[in-house]
């Protein structure tokens, strides 16, 4: 996965019902990003997102989180950095962490063309 900026004017949307202990359990794991980062924020998490893609296509998977979570710290509008995290989860083995991190995915990009695709996953990983 790339790192990409969020996409701006989104449409309306339909919210899809999610439990309320749910949505609480990813704002907490992600909280609500409050502000603009400045360029070296930027910076900094793009190096960040590298190194986690490194430790990634390694399988060194926890690294990977590290490296990714504190790039997300780094610009909490980089949104993609949820699902890299949900895949890094996933195949380290945490099943709870990854539906937490598309759960964040989807509350901050609630118009998604992969939103159906996303919640299927949630299902899937929440079911096991």
């Amino acid at each position: 996965m790339v790192y990409v900026a969020p996409p701006q004017g989104a449409a309306p949307y339909e919210p899809v019902a999610m439990p309320e202990g749910r949505r609480s359990e990813a704002a907490g794991a992600y909280p609500v990003c409050q502000n603009s980062p400045l360029p070296q924020q930027v910076e900094q998490a793009k190096g960040l997102f590298r190194a986690g893609m490194q430790a990634f296509n390694e399988a060194r998977y926890p690294e990977a989180v590290a490296r990714w979570r504190e790039a997300y710290r780094a610009d909490c509008t980089a949104h993609a950095l949820l699902l890299n995290l949900a895949r890094a989860y996933e195949l380290g083995g945490d099943r709870r962490s990854a539906a937490i991190a598309l759960r964040a995915y989807l509350e901050r990009e609630p118009n998604t063309p992969q939103r159906a695709q996303l919640e299927r996953r949630i299902q899937v990983l929440e079911s096991r």
